[in-house]
């Protein structure tokens, strides 16, 4: 079944979606240079468990709104590129909040 308030907003946070609970008081930043750049970077770094779950959180997001589900490719078609992007997210006293991919 659709939900059709999310039309209006197709990227609701995490706490709108359903997924996770993040209070509506914090304010978020994002610092420069602070970010994995890449896939491989994020699995080569130490902090690679917490890029894991922020993308496992991304992935049941893109499920749970029906915008995303893996499927194998049809033959003759080019498929659509895409690509990770993680960025750390932190309150404004600079203390990193949560990761998210």
């Amino acid at each position: 079944m659709l939900d059709y308030k999310y039309f209006n907003n197709p990227f609701p946070d995490e706490e709108e979606a359903g997924i996770a609970s993040v209070a509506k008081e914090e304010a978020f930043a994002v610092l420069l240079d602070d970010d994995c750049r890449s896939l491989s970077k994020a699995k080569a770094s130490f902090e690679w468990p917490d890029w894991e779950r922020a993308m496992q959180i991304e992935l049941d997001q893109l499920k749970h709104m029906g915008t995303w589900k893996l499927i194998e490719k049809p033959p003759g078609v080019v498929p659509i590129g895409n690509k990770w992007v993680y960025a750390k997210k932190h309150d404004k006293e600079g203390r990193l909040i949560k990761y998210k991919a």
